[in-house]
């Protein structure tokens, strides 16, 4: 039994408030209550993390005058939205847009429509990592409509292979699971690997989406087969990515592959798997942590999966909360660790350890701040 003030908190006490319409009017008290005795923010008058996240937002910014094409400078910009996607999108945006201008009324040549598609891809990244799902989603089927009738094999593996990470995202942030989106992706994730194995792509690009692949059959395995697979496939990407990893500024038009990339991927296999021990020591070889890049962040909330799924909750748990002052400045980190939360919330053995509710408090903190103000 928890309290609130004199008040002891707990189901019945709960109904009571209930039949008498008693429900506290104070945020701060209901986002506890919520948080004690497990009833969905939508019962308390509460927005779900989901809804004030903005995950299914779609972005339109207002494009003001569309900037001058130059096609040189634009790629040059292009190169700088991947090296950081946490910039606003705005300007790339307002550069789709005045592409698509030049591209309607002056030059619809390879060279202009192959710089679009790049553009449409490039933007879905931002968005994806930005936490904006939808927006991105629709920007990349842009992209794949664009490289198909354009016939661009190696743009529309790239794109293939951003649509099933965005919906394999979209997967992790939800809070209920969906079969269809999983198998959306693996979908997506098989047209990107078919591509590669019958074009050019770049050495880094076929690493990606053979880990990509992997981890959707992984996530969503049809057969006992298909577990072998996906490792076998993850082998082969680290391989690719130990052979070409130092090339990467020869195409640097796409993440920075390298082995921290494939030890997330890995690890987030075995967890799939239910091989929490396994992803444990996989984790370990991780390098040390680099400013800026959120994958170190992700590969935190790994471990701390791993470790509670070894059955260590309260190590699980002090590693994800060591994650808190990090993640409030990254929605999907934000979301994965509610989304841990409320597992263990719904799982009988956990649901009234003390542990785990304080970490819902602070969770809700975190995300919440004013409220305890």
């Amino acid at each position: 039994m928890q309290s609130i003030g004199e008040q002891p908190v707990h189901k019945r006490w709960w109904e009571r408030l209930e039949q008498f319409n008693r429900v506290p009017v104070d945020e701060k008290r209901r986002w506890l209550i919520h948080t004690l005795l497990n009833i969905p923010p939508a019962y308390l008058g509460l927005q779900s993390l989901s809804n004030l996240n903005e995950l299914q937002t779609i972005f339109q910014p207002t494009p003001g005058k569309l900037p001058p094409v130059n096609l040189n400078l634009y790629k040059e910009r292009l190169l700088s939205f991947w090296q950081n996607p946490y910039v606003p999108f705005d300007e790339p945006l307002s550069l789709i847009y005045a592409l698509q201008d030049y591209a309607l009324y002056h030059d619809a040549s390879d060279s202009t429509m192959r710089l679009l598609c790049e553009y449409l891809i490039a933007v879905a990244n931002m968005q994806r990592a930005q936490g904006y799902l939808t927006s991105a989603e629709a920007s990349t089927q842009k992209a794949i409509q664009l490289a198909e009738r354009r016939d661009y094999p190696s743009l529309l593996a790239k794109a293939f292979y951003m649509q099933s990470y965005i919906l394999c995202e979209m997967h992790r942030a939800s809070f209920d699971s969906n079969p269809t989106q999983m198998a959306q992706a693996l979908e997506y994730a098989e047209k990107a690997l078919h591509i590669t194995e019958h074009y050019a792509v770049p050495p880094l690009v076929e690493s990606a989406i053979r880990e990509r692949f992997a981890t959707a059959l992984s996530l969503s395995p049809r057969s006992h087969r298909d577990l072998s697979v996906a490792r076998q496939q993850n082998d082969l990407a680290r391989l690719i990515t130990e052979r070409y990893q130092s090339q990467h500024d020869e195409y640097p038009l796409f993440h920075r592959i390298d082995q921290s990339w494939h030890i997330i991927g890995i690890a987030h296999m075995h967890l799939a798997m239910k091989e929490p021990k396994t992803a444990l020591t996989i984790l370990k070889a991780m390098p040390p942590a680099q400013p800026g890049m959120r994958r170190f962040l992700t590969a935190k909330i790994k471990e701390a999966e791993a470790t509670i799924q070894a059955g260590y909750l309260d190590e699980g748990l002090t590693i994800a909360e060591s994650t808190l002052s990090t993640v409030k400045n990254s929605p999907l980190h934000l979301i994965r660790l509610h989304n841990l939360y409320q597992d263990l919330r719904n799982d009988d053995r956990y649901t009234r350890e003390p542990s785990v509710i304080q970490f819902g408090f602070r969770l809700v903190k975190t995300h919440r701040p004013d409220l305890f103000q």
